[in-house]
């Protein structure tokens, strides 16, 4: 039986414009699995002439990914060329952010790889505020190079409080507490604590009671330090019948339940996660 070409592998949406029907794209995404090798090199090349626009294309954009995952990276370096100079713009794309992080995952050229980070790191403090950047700095955080966290965390810098209180970039400071080193989240808990420079806690309980906020308090309550832990705890039980009055009060509430059942060791209560040591 003579092999079937690239074209017929991929229902012949690569060789055509890039605007084709969906079920074709999809045809298209599913041949990069099974084909063998030469056939998916041949249906990456055809593909890389509407790279871009693809990548913007809600349904062309499930090739993309495939061909990233599936053929061998040393075989579409091409690709990743593509992308560089255009990281920014596709990180806040609608569909485009998807593939970034599909380069991210994939991309074992270590120049390459380097470069995508790079760009992002270089814009990190507008895509963390993205709907859709926001995604790709949270994959840097949680998967990147310890140093590459440690250059997020410092353009932080002054900016945690604001951050904290917006939809997309808390979602971001919540996976640096998670995935940070000890200076990482000691210098985003000691922001966090000494905002209004050590004078009032007022911030602190806003922050209990702000339907975005209330979430890095949460997870501040399970990688910070005893010390640290013990300030949230007690402005909580000096202010609880206020806090009680508020949704995201009562859950920061039931958090710091859990924090002081884990430490008394009580049946049914989860230990927060320890921080790293320094």
């Amino acid at each position: 039986m003579a092999m079937a070409s690239s074209s017929e592998m991929s229902g012949g949406c690569v060789s055509g414009s890039y605007v084709d029907p969906p079920s074709s794209w999809s045809y298209c995404a599913m041949a990069f699995e099974v084909a063998d090798t030469d056939q998916k090199i041949e249906m990456a090349k055809e593909l890389g002439s509407n790279l871009l626009k693809c990548a913007c294309d809600q349904h062309a954009i499930h090739a993309i990914q495939k061909c990233i995952e599936f053929v061998p990276p040393h075989h579409i370096q091409f690709v990743y060329r593509s992308l560089c100079g255009k990281v920014k713009m596709l990180s806040s794309h609608t569909f485009g952010y998807h593939v970034i992080q599909k380069a991210l995952e994939f991309c074992k050229d270590p120049q390459m790889k380097h470069a995508i980070v790079t760009e992002i790191l270089e814009s990190v403090n507008e895509l963390s505020v993205d709907p859709y950047g926001n995604f790709v700095v949270q994959y840097i955080v949680e998967h990147g190079e310890p140093h590459e966290r440690q250059i997020i965390v410092l353009k932080f810098d002054g900016r945690v409080m604001e951050m904290s209180h917006q939809k997309h970039s808390c979602k971001v400071i919540e996976k640096c507490l998670i995935h940070g080193s000890y200076m990482d989240r000691k210098r985003i808990i000691v922001e966090i604590l000494c905002a209004a420079g050590g004078t009032t806690a007022d911030h602190l309980l806003s922050m209990m009671v702000h339907e975005y906020a209330n979430f890095v308090i949460q997870r501040m309550l399970e990688v910070a330090l005893e010390w640290q832990v013990d300030v949230i705890v007690k402005l909580v039980r000096r202010h609880e019948a206020m806090l009680a009055k508020y949704p995201h009060g009562r859950d920061v509430i039931a958090q710091v339940d859990k924090v002081v059942n884990a430490r008394a060791g009580l049946p049914g209560s989860v230990a927060p996660a320890p921080p790293q040591s320094p």
